[in-house]
């Protein structure tokens, strides 16, 4: 028997790096509703969560990320006016942007996702939801923003 997992958001990567201790063999489905386009680059974080997780290499202390990035990049960007609604760290942002360049050469989404679980070494398979670009908006008290700026921006303290 194969599991087959539903993702979206930090919960399930926790259990994922657990799991895959036991049976690295499993399938999971990912949410893509929160991704979005930062500096150029498609931004995935419940699929990066999940492959992180699975690979032992994510930020536990926030679970998003990886352990021991740094933010040159970022910060630099920040120094040159670019205030970019995510802290992505540069491995972060280098798979971003493999991902992005895959996408901008006609693969889908899967396809991308794939060769990056790959470089992670991971057997488990991983699945976008869906292909389509489909975004999630908040009707706050501000008007509407994407999930990442009512969640990451405002802290998700703004009535809804």
């Amino acid at each position: 028997m194969r599991l087959c997992f539903l993702s979206g958001g930090t919960g399930t990567p926790k259990l994922l790096r657990g799991y895959t201790k036991l049976d690295p063999f499993f399938s999971v489905i990912v949410n893509v509703a929160d991704d979005l386009w930062i500096s150029g680059n498609k931004v995935c974080p419940d699929i990066d969560s999940v492959i992180y997780a699975i690979a032992d290499v994510i930020d536990d202390s926030k679970w998003w990320g990886l352990r021991g990035d740094t933010f040159r990049t970022y910060d630099m960007l920040k120094t040159l006016g670019f205030n970019e609604m995510l802290k992505i760290g540069d491995l972060d942002r280098a798979v971003h942007i493999a991902r992005s360049e895959l996408l901008r050469k006609g693969y889908t989404l899967t396809q991308a996702t794939r060769i990056v679980k790959n470089a992670f070494n991971i057997k488990a398979e991983i699945l976008p939801a869906c292909e389509e670009n489909v975004q999630t908006y908040i009707k706050t008290s501000e008007g509407m923003m994407h999930f990442q700026e009512f969640w990451v921006l405002k802290k998700g303290k703004l009535d809804v």
